[in-house]
């Protein structure tokens, strides 16, 4: 399988409307450089990418398992169905690993029903 979450544009840390939710990554909003301006007028490591680890009422999955994909209960940590990280790309185009007990559940979607982890 293969996704990504893409990070970049969110304008706050939590859905409209749906406090009671995990937070969301409040990210770069400008991703184009100001008119003359030889640089991005945004922080060059706020993460724009990662690999799809993603948790849902039916099933969790990660790219990354011992042996690739691995799948897990609904809403399952994905530490406990074997997920050992993913990668992280951030504004300044570098690529970086971060091991699962690293990383940080966050809300991706409205409803919420589904959650990603970076």
């Amino acid at each position: 399988m293969i996704g990504y979450n893409y990070l970049a544009g969110h304008t706050s840390a939590t859905w409209p409307g749906v406090p009671w939710q995990s937070p969301r990554k409040t990210s770069d909003q400008l991703l184009q450089p100001l008119a003359g301006s030889p640089h991005l007028p945004d922080n060059s490591s706020l993460p724009i990418a990662s690999d799809f680890t993603f948790l849902s009422s039916g099933i969790s999955w990660a790219p990354h398992g011992a042996h690739g994909l691995v799948y897990g209960p609904g809403y399952a940590d994905p530490a406990t169905f074997g997920s050992e990280g993913g990668n992280v790309a951030y504004l300044d185009g570098s690529v970086q690993w971060q091991h699962q007990s690293y990383m940080h559940k966050y809300s991706a979607d409205q409803g919420g029903g589904y959650f990603a982890y970076w």
